[in-house]
């Protein structure tokens, strides 16, 4: 009696120290998992800010002005008033 509950010990112990190296090579895969994933992160936090950058450039009234001259869009336009109806009426 005495040996078949040290070979059940036994083997409950076996067991648990097997149970303990699965989960602490799974968590060593978890950390090693997030710290790329945090690397990726920092990348993509670099990447936004050099877009957000080029796109405040792109918006600013120097830049779209400058755009606008290159392209021959500085002319005024001249607006069309409904006060003649000739327009309006299709005449």
């Amino acid at each position: 009696m005495k040996t078949s509950i040290k070979i059940i010990g036994g083997i409950i112990i076996f067991a648990l120290l097997i149970t303990n190296i699965i989960i602490f090579n799974n968590g060593i895969k978890l950390a090693v998992e997030i710290t790329n994933i945090e690397k990726e992160l920092s990348s993509l936090k670099q990447s936004n800010l050099e877009l957000e950058k080029e796109l405040s450039r792109l918006v600013s009234l120097e830049y779209v002005a400058t755009m606008a001259a290159q392209l021959g869009l500085d002319h005024k336009t001249e607006p069309i008033f409904l006060d003649n109806l000739k327009y309006a009426l299709n005449r």
